[in-house]
């Protein structure tokens, strides 16, 4: 009976799914990598050319080497 969505009177009710370690470690994983973009896009600032990030893409002229700020 149960294969058509009906239970028996005496029937266990069943459980429905619990956040476990699993899920824990996985939103731990989300959160470490979101502060490891913050952090990698704040160093990128620093050494970017005029303090811009997306300054760091762009390719430099071979024959001139730039290292933008460097403190």
């Amino acid at each position: 009976m149960s294969q058509l969505g009906m239970q028996m009177p005496g029937a266990q009710r069943s459980r429905k799914a619990q956040p476990n370690a699993y899920t824990a470690m996985m939103l731990g994983a989300c959160v470490v990598l979101a502060v490891a973009v913050v952090l990698v896009g704040r160093s990128a600032v620093m050494v970017a050319p005029g303090g811009e990030m997306a300054k760091v893409l762009n390719l430099q002229d071979p024959k001139r080497i730039d290292l933008g700020k460097t403190n």
